[in-house]
């Protein structure tokens, strides 16, 4: 009886150590993976304030030049967690009627920098605000500084200002390069 209790209780002990191991393995191999490959980001980003800028109009367009925006990015990659500065150059097209500028739509492109405690992340926003909608369709191309040297960010943004959605990844290394320019072949 003895020997059947002490042969169970090894069996038991020996299948928990088993597991624990096991399951610090998949552990350690999860985060490896994502280390090595696309981690996943969504959250939103926050305007927090909006500074001054230059404002010009033509007949066709509108144009705001180097508006500063400070804005609250919050996701669940705490790598991205911070506050973003952002430089925006921005074309806003009138509605069909030519009248209200804004409401065919914009244009915008400009310059962005997420910063917290650990480092930042530099980079470039380019996009544009459906007229149907009055969503922006942004995107940040950013590259990491700081603990976060030979990472790149890609965020993906979406809403109506103020706080907008947030989706994107980060990835070890940087984009692949652009290949050489097309040359068509004559026919």
């Amino acid at each position: 009886m003895r020997t059947l209790r002490a042969l169970l209780a090894w069996t038991v002990m020996l299948a928990l150590v088993g597991g624990l191991g096991g399951t610090a393995v998949a552990q350690q191999d999860d985060s490896e993976q994502v280390s090595r490959g696309l981690s996943p980001v969504t959250g939103t980003i926050t305007e927090e304030r909006f500074y001054d800028r230059t404002e010009s109009a033509d007949e066709d367009r509108s144009r705001l030049r180097y508006g500063l925006v400070k804005e609250a990015l919050e996701v669940d990659d705490p790598r991205l967690d911070g506050t973003a500065w952002s430089t925006w150059n921005t074309h806003r097209l009138p509605d069909p009627s030519g009248l209200v500028f804004g409401q065919g739509g914009s244009l915008a492109a400009g310059n962005t920098e997420v910063v917290n405690e650990d480092g930042s992340w530099r980079g470039t926003l380019h996009g544009h605000r459906d007229p149907a909608t009055m969503d922006w369709l942004l995107e940040y191309d950013l590259a990491g500084t700081g603990a976060y040297e030979g990472y790149t960010a890609l965020l993906y943004i979406k809403g109506q200002g103020g706080r907008m959605d947030v989706d994107g990844f980060v990835f070890p290394g940087v984009w692949p390069e652009y290949p050489d320019p097309v040359e068509v072949p004559a026919e």
